[in-house]
């Protein structure tokens, strides 16, 4: 079972500043701060869940297109962990990034999970 199918959905309605490319996967280019509920975007292969210096996503190394629904860490034995981080975990997608950076708290990941998940986030070729 998803985790997506968990989550109620936002009332507002997300629209990015600019259109990016996104994977179907809230974790995928991100960089998950040690210590901290920030998620920041990293635009490259890292996967936020696996706390290294460094953690290329596994299906993506595995030659799999990334995708939340499809991912091995999507697991029910993490669904606890997981969603206490929908509230708490705040991301920094740069396609949301306000000119004005130093009043911009990011989005819940729950936010993010919802738009990066949808339908009408461009997907890279």
């Amino acid at each position: 079972m998803s985790f997506l199918s968990l989550f109620k959905k936002s009332p507002k309605s997300l629209k990015p500043v600019i259109k990016k490319p996104r994977h179907r996967c809230p974790f995928y280019g991100f960089f998950h701060a040690r210590s901290t509920d920030v998620l920041i975007d990293q635009q490259g292969n890292q996967c936020a869940l696996i706390v290294t210096s460094y953690s290329p996503c596994q299906m993506e190394f595995r030659k799999q297109t990334p995708d939340w629904d499809k991912c091995s860490l999507n697991a029910e034995k993490d669904k606890e962990i997981i969603e206490e981080m929908m509230d708490s975990c705040r991301v920094f997608p740069d396609e949301f990034m306000p000119e004005d950076r130093s009043k911009w708290a990011g989005l819940s990941l729950r936010e993010w999970m919802e738009y990066v998940m949808g339908n009408k986030v461009p997907r890279p070729q």
